[in-house]
């Protein structure tokens, strides 16, 4: 289901790692699937990032991001609004390619870097 709304060159084994992956973090139920497809196809559509690239960042933040108490809609905006700021970063100062799912670590970067 989730091969269907990615982008060429998803597997079906990384769809079925990136569900498998949010509803363990997120304590979904099966039934729930549908739902996270459709987010991410929701908001891939809304705004300028990939569900590929949510996809990665799912992967990679969702247990965290669930320990932290952030909901799946929650974990989607602040990757959404990471990868925009971190894309003005890497445009303004570096100008390096951005890694998918880096958009927390650069929060995390400032948030540490401000308060150290």
């Amino acid at each position: 289901m989730l091969k269907n709304v990615s982008e060429a060159g998803a597997t079906a084994e990384g769809s079925a790692n990136t569900l498998i992956a949010t509803m363990k973090a997120f304590k979904l139920e099966a039934s729930d699937s549908e739902h996270v497809v459709d987010a991410l196809n929701e908001v891939s559509n809304k705004y300028a990032i990939s569900v590929n690239d949510l996809s990665t960042a799912i992967r990679k933040s969702s247990a965290s991001m669930a320990a932290g108490n952030n909901s799946l809609e929650q974990t989607f905006g602040l990757v959404t609004a990471g990868k925009f700021r971190a894309r003005l970063y890497r445009n303004i100062q570096y100008k390096r390619p951005l890694i998918a799912g880096s958009p927390l670590e650069l929060y995390n970067y400032n948030i540490t870097m401000k308060y150290a």
